[in-house]
């Protein structure tokens, strides 16, 4: 696959998975000419991802319908070529589409229900502010304000009735039921048919990959039910496959917490974080399985 990366920072996935002879940066605008040697080039390449690291896929890059009928016009296909927007608005509006359970919160409510407080963006808005200033967010997306998070720098956690009505007015801003869970949960990596379970443990209240332990790697693709793994595991893979059909992400990532009754989609990244600290079994895993895939 050749990779046609746009504002993409450092410590991607896909860094660790396919070499840089294969990627293009078309974050400064498409040489479309480099694209078609490129491709000639690598004779077994007979695809691209278009890696873009924005919560609103279809904007990026400016030619971006351009750049999908040229690689039409090469018989060339295009991963994440049907993404928009990833924000945390978007996700919950895409579960109630799709019939399944979402966190969206409402101002109304049970004064004592704990609700958790995000930038719509994805990563506080950190792809955006690596973009020119015209496309820069204001600042309240961008994590600066102090009263959105915790002394760890993460989400707070926080009763409603606790919440200033000026966050529930903020645009920049979306503001979540906070499901109660036990020490789970789950990040499902998606690289066309193939699908990774990584099923983490955490005793934090926020869970993130860099606060908890592996506890477990499940190899599967999109259309298999997972077998002898609990059910609710194999729920929460089963609705991320249905998730990433239906908004047409093809390779990236779905996160998902889990209550006690069911797994609830929160996060889709388009550009999954990796470094080397990562578990080597994950590493293990992807180098065996994945790269083969992708470079075929």
């Amino acid at each position: 696959m050749l990779v046609l990366a746009y504002n993409v920072g450092p410590h991607s996935l896909l860094e660790y998975l396919i070499p840089r002879i294969y990627w293009i940066n078309i974050s400064r605008g498409t040489d479309y000419a480099v694209i078609e040697h490129c491709l000639a080039r690598c004779n077994e390449t007979k695809g691209a991802i278009l890696h873009v690291d924005a919560t609103n896929q279809e904007c990026y890059p400016a030619d971006r319908k351009e750049l999908l009928r040229y690689l039409d016009s090469l018989g060339c296909t295009c991963w994440n070529r049907r993404l928009g927007d990833l924000s945390k608005p978007a996700i919950q509006a895409w579960n109630v589409r799709l019939g399944l359970p979402t966190t969206r919160a409402e101002i109304s409510g049970e004064p004592t229900e704990q609700v958790i407080i995000k930038t719509a963006a994805n990563c506080r808005g950190l792809a955006e502010r690596r973009l020119d200033t015209t496309n820069q967010l204001p600042s309240s997306a961008l994590g600066v304000s102090t009263p959105l998070f915790d002394r760890f720098g993460d989400y707070r956690v926080l009763p409603r009735s606790d919440v200033s009505s000026a966050f529930w007015r903020d645009d920049h801003l979306f503001i979540e039921r906070f499901v109660p869970n036990s020490t789970s949960f789950i990040r499902v990596i998606l690289f066309g048919s193939q699908t990774l379970l990584l099923d983490f443990e955490s005793n934090a209240q926020v869970k993130r990959t860099h606060n908890s332990i592996l506890k477990q790697i499940i190899l599967g693709t999109r259309d298999v039910v997972l077998l002898k793994v609990p059910s609710l595991t194999s729920i929460a893979h089963e609705r991320a496959c249905q998730f990433a059909d239906a908004i047409g992400l093809d390779c990236g990532a779905i996160d998902l917490v889990l209550s006690p009754a069911e797994p609830y989609i929160v996060d889709v990244n388009a550009i999954p974080w990796w470094n080397e600290a990562m578990p080597f079994n994950i590493r293990l895993h992807l180098l065996e399985h994945t790269c083969p895939y992708l470079l075929r």
